[in-house]
């Protein structure tokens, strides 16, 4: 296909122009996030905790744009140096690809934050043709950075997202204890509060404990647990049903009858050797026998048979 309008000097100058831009974008947002947490302590101060939250959820909004702009700019960077490889070859470059791709794709997300970067798309349509920067746009062919898609979306980003960073701006100003009545942040880190920051639905302060008023702390040190000796609830806990396991595997219990004890059971080991015992152990002395104290087996072996002898000539 027959390509023309490309030049590799504006797109050169049009991504150290993307750069630019980035940079001063980035530190424009990062004092505007400066201030916004200074209204969102100042929100909590006076009660007004619901508009605080609406001032949160604008920060992260920031954040994940600032996180997207600095891939963005590494990938203007990348194309920037490799402004010679575009030029040399017709197609893009493998190693290209994900870099080219994210560019187009976040030109139109980005058009009035960054206009210079909507010239750099147009630069590399004509470069590798039309139809191939509709690809990028739609992402079919999978090589756009997909922490870029996620950070520029246009949904509303997860509560527990925004409870987070309202708990760090709180904990930096030292404050943590007005969130008491923010919807899912008046209770304890606690496994038997889902509701909370920091059970099961979402995050909360590492190492907290109740004040005897019931909020988070304040400034009364004879925190009190909510039982006595258990810092959190207490749990029921069951033992399993064992009948039932043997029964999902198909195992038939065993009767008292149907256990048999070995007939060839040895002696308990402890039996035997007492006499090499105690020969170790009196290692310098004879042991001393002790045939005297036991009975005379021969004897009565022969005493029985005498006797059976007799009774069989009697008969």
């Amino acid at each position: 296909m027959f390509r023309t309008g490309f030049k590799a000097e504006r797109l050169s100058s049009s991504l150290k122009a993307s750069m630019a831009q980035l940079d001063k974008l980035k530190d424009i947002k990062s004092e505007m996030m400066v201030k916004t947490k200074k209204e969102v302590i100042e929100h909590l101060k006076n009660n007004r905790e619901l508009r605080a939250m609406v001032r949160v959820e604008q920060i992260v909004r920031e954040e994940n744009l600032l996180l997207a702009m600095d891939i963005i700019r590494v990938q203007c960077d990348v194309l920037y140096k490799k402004i010679g490889l575009i030029q040399a070859k017709q197609d893009v470059e493998d190693s290209l690809n994900e870099a080219v791709s994210t560019l187009i794709w976040a030109a139109p997300h980005l058009e009035t934050e960054v206009s210079e970067l909507k010239k750099v798309a147009d630069q590399l349509c004509r470069k590798y043709s039309t139809e191939y920067g509709n690809q990028c746009r739609a992402n079919k062919m999978g090589y756009v950075n997909s922490m870029v898609i996620q950070k520029l979306s246009a949904e509303s980003p997860p509560k527990f997202q925004v409870e987070k960073s309202l708990c760090d701006i709180a904990k930096e100003a030292g404050i943590e204890h007005l969130l008491q009545s923010i919807p899912g942040a008046g209770l304890p880190s606690a496994p038997g509060n889902p509701g909370a920051i920091g059970g099961a639905g979402g995050i909360g302060f590492d190492n907290f404990a109740l004040s005897p008023a019931g909020g988070r702390g304040g400034t009364d040190n004879s925190h009190k647990p909510p039982k006595e000796g258990l810092p959190y609830p207490e749990l029921s806990m069951g033992f399993p049903d064992v009948e039932k396991i043997m029964a999902d595997l198909h195992i038939a219990p065993a009767s008292p009858d149907s256990i048999v004890a070995p007939s060839n059971a040895s002696e308990p080991p402890f039996t035997k050797g007492i006499g090499f015992i105690q020969e170790v152990l009196n290692d310098n002395q004879e042991p001393q026998s002790s045939d005297k104290n036991l009975p005379d087996v021969t004897s009565a072996t022969a005493k029985s048979e005498d006797s059976s002898s007799e009774k069989g000539q009697q008969l």
